[in-house]
């Protein structure tokens, strides 16, 4: 019977004593591990959301910024309809214009009808508009209409732009008229369409554009910076998207304002390859351009121009760069080399268009 009773009273210590170190190790764990997760959990989670926080700032600024910037431009609907037909969708709006002036100059995709076509506000109010300008070249339109006091976009210098720098494209949801903001960013600076070796020779009329990292994206779409400034259009070609840079767009808006409507560009009247970007298995120059042809009767064939004015014809600063800071029938002069000589010549820039 003693033994009995001990036999129960050692049970009855051995639970206890469980118990009590058990309510131990439970206290321990409670106190310690919320301060184990918010160490090694809580801080990773939190650096997600701000940093998910912060890129939706970003867009939802760039958005804010640009909603009385861009507009739709519209095919306008038969006023005779019913309420339902009334209504606009998807295949009635042509593309996006961006306002450029605050007394109604907007620059858009190139329309290729301008009869019955309007643009559409911010507060989904049809404005007609007055006068459309294509530039070919670039395959741009200027868009005015009657009403002052816009709020213009700021344009962007693009040679400040340089690889690897974000970029964000604009294109509208046309469903709920708002702004869908791509973000993307720039692959490389005057990048041209090289397929074959006769593409390394360029004409001192062509525009020059910038890759960008993106999707295939429509034509005539407007890319900003973080600031909701513009840095061109969007120029599709060959499944790839790339920049057609803002200066062109501030140039040919000059042209337009100052020249009676009429938009051209200067030209040199050469065909040339780029010395900067060459390997040759000939003793070459490092810089300036190799002249591969030419129809204007001071630039032979074979003269390596250097600078123009006081511009150096460099990997930085291209020849077709260059020339948008001058206008047909300006005078300029041309450092180049002839039959390894240097000399000195007055040229006076011709037009196209």
């Amino acid at each position: 019977m003693k033994e009995k009773s001990k036999f129960f009273l050692s049970l009855l210590l051995t639970i206890i004593i469980v118990f009590i170190a058990s309510s131990f190790v439970l206290y321990l764990v409670d106190k310690n591990i919320p301060e184990y997760l918010e160490e090694n959990s809580s801080k990773k989670v939190n650096f997600i959301e701000i940093d998910k926080r912060n890129s939706q700032s970003i867009t939802g600024s760039i958005s804010s910024s640009l909603s009385n910037k861009i507009w739709l431009i519209v095919e306008k609907n038969d006023l005779s309809k019913n309420i339902y037909e009334s209504m606009y969708f998807t295949d009635d709006f042509i593309g996006t214009a961006v306002v450029v002036t605050n007394d109604g100059w907007f620059v858009s995709k190139k329309i290729n009808h301008s009869k019955n076509i309007a643009l559409v506000n911010n507060e989904n109010k049809i404005i007609d508009i007055e006068t459309v300008i294509n530039d070919d070249v670039l395959g741009l339109s200027y868009i005015k209409i009657k009403q002052n006091g816009l709020n213009p976009i700021g344009i962007i210098d693009s040679s400040s732009l340089g690889a690897g720098q974000n970029v964000y494209i604009i294109k509208p949801n046309l469903y709920d008229y708002q702004n869908e903001i791509i973000p993307a960013s720039i692959t490389n600076i005057n990048s041209r369409f090289i397929k074959e070796k006769k593409d390394l020779i360029q004409n001192s009329e062509d525009i020059v554009i910038y890759g960008v990292l993106s999707l295939n994206e429509d034509p005539g779409l407007p890319v900003v910076n973080d600031n909701a400034e513009m840095l061109g259009f969007t120029y599709s070609y060959d499944d790839n998207t790339y920049l057609l840079p803002s200066n062109y767009i501030r140039y040919s808006l000059t042209r337009l304002f100052n020249n009676d409507k009429n938009i051209d560009y200067p030209s040199l009247n050469i065909e040339y390859i780029d010395l900067n970007k060459m390997v040759f298995s000939i003793d070459m120059p490092n810089n300036g351009i190799y002249v591969y042809k030419s129809s204007n009767n001071l630039i032979k064939e074979g003269d390596i121009i250097q600078k123009l004015n006081e511009d150096e014809l460099n990997k930085f600063r291209s020849l077709n760069t260059v020339l948008l800071d001058y206008k047909p029938g300006d005078e300029v002069t041309l450092t180049i080399l002839r039959d390894n000589k240097q000399q000195e010549l007055k040229i006076k820039l011709s037009a196209f268009k």
